[in-house]
């Protein structure tokens, strides 16, 4: 298994609380979780346009 520490860059803030960005969120779960598992919250960022 492969590991990398990436940087977050332009953290947005979401009520308050730093959050990754959207784009940065999807490579994240890409990376981490099974496909089925990821392809809703994918999704989800495709139809807000975030």
């Amino acid at each position: 298994m492969h590991e990398a520490v990436l940087p977050v860059r332009d953290s947005v803030r979401l009520v308050g609380v730093p959050c990754a960005p959207a784009a940065r969120c999807a490579v994240d779960l890409a990376r981490t979780v099974r496909r089925m598992d990821a392809m809703p919250l994918l999704d989800l960022r495709l139809r807000v346009g975030a």
